[in-house]
């Protein structure tokens, strides 16, 4: 798996002579937002095509000729199956919908029940520390805490779900054949033991937002986003390529076993079959 600095690079490089076609795709998708009034059956089939905009700049570097972005692609969340792609937006939303508001019913629970303790059992008297701090500034404190721990790990939980869906775009452009449900279980797939590497490289573009913000008033953004999208679609080509060659080893290792044969370094030497557009010219 490559490095979030080189796929940072390989990003730049994907979409050098091709930033103001990216750009001017991102800037249409917001002009579109405003004469809609950002209404989610519009935006959410563009904004799919966005990433297949996005995934296409990416495979530059390997298919140029054959990955050039069309016009056409900026609709294809509309002629690729309209109903499926807001049926994909709507359920992944509805998934991290629902997992904040109960972990926000968990924190608040867990916030109102140690109350409840510490005053039915006067918790704070008894610990030596808080029989001089019980004063408004101590209440706050301890109150505070209480509150602020749950809702941390609430939040950690909240980006770990997020990561896992991160994939379904990128997996929607390369399977429209697939149904919604499937589509976000291999995105949750694709994800096993990658969350922190895509958690690291989001958190690379932080100062670069707030450049954007500080410097440019938030027209930087324009560059951006895309820029940041198109590393994640060369982080979506990493781990696909590096989940189909786990995939074939598997399955040599099956092959093997059931035929009760010896086998020898050579074998497991083959490169797995992967698809023409993961390979590098």
């Amino acid at each position: 798996m490559k490095s979030n600095s080189i796929l940072m690079q390989e990003a730049r490089l994907a979409l050098r002579g091709r930033w103001d076609s990216v750009v001017g795709y991102h800037f249409l998708s917001i002009i579109i937002s405003g004469f809609c009034g950002g209404l989610f059956l519009i935006m959410a089939p563009i904004e799919l095509g966005l990433f297949a905009i996005y995934l296409k700049s990416s495979r530059r570097l390997s298919k140029p000729n054959e990955e050039e972005v069309k016009f056409v692609d900026f609709f294809s969340g509309f002629t690729k199956g309209y109903l499926k792609s807001v049926g994909l937006v709507v359920l992944t939303w509805f998934i991290i919908f629902i997992m904040m508001i109960v972990l926000s019913a968990i924190v608040a629970s867990f916030s109102a029940l140690t109350g409840w303790f510490s005053y039915e059992f006067n918790w704070f008297d008894r610990m030596a520390w808080a029989q001089n701090a019980w004063t408004q500034e101590g209440v706050l404190w301890v109150s505070f805490t209480l509150f602020f721990i749950p809702m941390m790990l609430a939040w950690a939980a909240y980006i770990i779900v997020g990561i896992a869906l991160s994939q379904t775009p990128f997996i929607w452009v390369d399977n429209p054949q697939l149904g919604v449900r499937d589509t976000i279980k291999r995105s949750v797939v694709l994800m096993r033991k990658r969350k922190w590497q895509y958690f690291c490289l989001s958190w690379r573009f932080l100062g670069w937002g707030i450049l954007s913000v500080l410097f440019t008033f938030g027209i930087g953004f324009l560059w951006l986003i895309p820029y940041m999208r198109v590393t994640q679609a060369r982080f979506y080509d990493e781990i696909v390529l590096e989940s189909s060659k786990l995939q074939s080893g598997v399955k040599d290792v099956k092959v093997v076993k059931e035929t009760k044969t010896k086998s020898t370094p050579a074998e497991f030497a083959h490169q797995p079959k992967i698809p023409d557009i993961y390979k590098n010219p």
